[in-house]
């Protein structure tokens, strides 16, 4: 009896600590519930295994958290209006009345694990220090999110780490963003053809960091500008340059242009930034990011092929489609700034720059492939550090 209730006891520690390292590795995502209050539906409305939105969750997240046809009909939680609807069409002559959510648009997002560590060597508890084999509760990360729109072009989004480990100054924000959707609308451009938006946000990517499946990051992801060359000591030949830490999967501070037209299945966007992720400006110049990407509709049905989406018996799925595209970023690393290393002499600069291409399928198939160079650089040669 002991050993059988060893067995169960095993059994069920190995089903916990496999739940708690999945929800312990589960990535940010952008699904609030707040939106399924809003409009009475269910998260999988926007999302297949979620957080991966559908073809649907695309086009809502894109159509500035709205509906991408007759919005109106399907608000269960209708917003609060700032003025009369007259004062829309004698604007200018009158404020424009804008309007905010009717409901509170916030959401929370916990994160915790549970560990076992393997018996370590004596060796190693000498150098490291005594670790427990186990740690029955470990809180990781609490989240507060609040996403919604202002009326019909403005949305936004914050979500912020207002705990990490347990404490409460370890906290930092993820994306911060405020979005004007389409801006063309006043001369003529198709609908959501142009839109702007600032402030902290992921960069239009091929393959979504926040929103994938997956518990491993992408490779290419992670990979960030590096300097060729040693530090500037005296006698040096090379000065090192990189302080430009952009990583693709971090969110970074900026400024983009883009569009959707043609129902989603055009998408391009152009993106200034600061090249620093989600820390402060370390140079005066500004990075670049630009993407451009083509979906193909293969639905046989012709309705559903020219849909925003195509519903099945049990509701939004994805089209069955191929999307191929193109991205392109160029930033520098820059030393000397404003000659305060070595006065008199110009700023030292190692451009660099990312392309790739990808193509992707509702089948799960993907490829990327990137190129990473740096273009030649302006030596300091053999320049002593300054007193």
């Amino acid at each position: 009896m002991k050993i059988r209730n060893a067995s169960i006891l095993g059994s069920l520690t190995a089903v916990v600590v496999i739940i708690w390292m999945l929800l312990a590795s589960v990535p940010k995502s952008s699904a609030i519930p707040a939106f399924s209050r809003k409009y009475q539906t269910s998260c999988t409305t926007c999302h297949n295994n979620y957080p991966e939105l559908n073809d649907f969750g695309e086009a809502f997240k894109k159509n500035g958290f709205k509906f991408p046809k007759d919005d109106e009909v399907f608000v269960k939680e209708p917003p609060v209006l700032l003025g009369s609807k007259a004062q829309k069409e004698a604007f200018p002559g009158a404020v424009y009345p804008g309007e905010i959510p009717g409901y509170l648009p916030i959401a929370f997002r916990y994160e915790g694990n549970f560990t076992v560590n393997r018996k370590q060597p004596p060796g190693v508890i000498a150098q490291n220090g005594f670790a427990p084999r186990t740690d029955l509760f470990a809180p990781n990360t609490f989240t507060i999110i609040s996403a919604g729109s202002f009326g019909q072009n403005l949305s936004f989004w914050i979500d912020d780490d207002i705990s990490v480990g347990a404490a409460n100054s370890s906290g930092g924000m993820g994306d911060g963003w405020l979005k004007y959707s389409d801006l063309g609308h006043g001369i003529g451009l198709p609908k959501n053809a142009l839109n702007v938006r600032f402030g902290q946000f992921e960069l239009d990517l091929p393959f979504t960091q926040a929103r994938t499946i997956y518990l491993s990051p992408y490779d290419i992801y992670s990979e960030t500008a590096v300097g060729i060359g040693g530090p500037c000591l005296p006698g040096a030949t090379v000065c090192q340059t990189a302080n430009n830490a952009t990583i693709f999967g971090s969110p970074q501070r900026g400024i983009e242009f883009g569009g959707t037209p043609n129902n989603g299945n055009f998408d391009w966007a152009v993106a200034v930034t600061n090249g620093s992720n989600v820390g402060t400006a370390t140079r005066s110049t500004k990075d670049v990011y630009v993407r451009l990407s083509q979906k193909f509709n293969l639905e046989r049905d012709p309705e559903s092929r020219n849909a925003i989406q195509a519903a099945g018996p049990t509701g939004p799925r994805d089209h069955t489609s191929i999307r191929v595209g193109f991205l392109y970023y160029y930033g520098k690393n820059q030393q000397n700034q404003d000659g305060l290393l070595f006065p008199g002499l110009a700023t030292v600069e190692e451009p660099f720059y990312r392309a790739g291409s990808w193509n992707y399928s509702d089948s799960e198939c993907l490829a990327m492939t990137t190129i990473t160079c740096s273009l030649p650089e302006r030596l300091l040669l053999s320049l002593p550090l300054p007193p």
